[in-house]
């Protein structure tokens, strides 16, 4: 599905008003809560916003949690998070400083960033998770959506 949330309403791809947001709750983070079972991209204007969007979604929420009680979903936890561990080994192969490692604590949260900012290999591994659902929500300029294309 592809739904634009603008002035705390959403619409569809087509431009038609589909509902209201909650005004009482982050229309962010209920939004991405809703569609959990899908992947999310916040397109944000500035590299600055889209750290600033992550960290917060970090502190509000998190995909992946450690007490999952269905089986099959026991199994989906402990597969996501050998790929979790994979994709933060990636990242510190890439050499170590400090905005590498506050993507690394993102990723343990489903959440992470993707800019101009970052190397080139931190912005591949940042979408090889994202592609294979360790990343669930992207806070990103426009340079992921010039460059990648993901399956809709």
């Amino acid at each position: 599905y592809e739904y634009v949330l603008y002035n705390k309403k959403i619409y569809d791809k087509n431009d038609v008003f589909i509902r209201d947001i909650d005004q009482n709750r982050d229309p962010l983070v209920n939004l991405i809560k809703e569609n959990s079972q899908f992947h999310t991209l916040i397109f944000c204007s500035s590299r600055k916003l889209c750290e600033k969007i992550a960290f917060e979604l970090a502190e509000k929420m998190a995909f992946h949690t450690e007490q999952q009680t269905d089986e099959i979903m026991r199994k989906h936890a402990m597969h996501l998070e050998g790929m979790k561990e994979r994709f933060k080994a990636k990242l510190k192969l890439c050499g170590y400083n400090n905005k590498k490692q506050q993507l690394i604590n993102l990723i343990d949260r489903g959440i992470a960033f993707h800019h101009a900012g970052l190397k080139t290999e931190e912005r591949v591994v940042i979408e090889e998770a994202y592609k294979c659902g360790v990343v669930k929500a992207l806070a990103c300029t426009t340079t992921l959506s010039a460059g990648v294309n993901f399956p809709v």
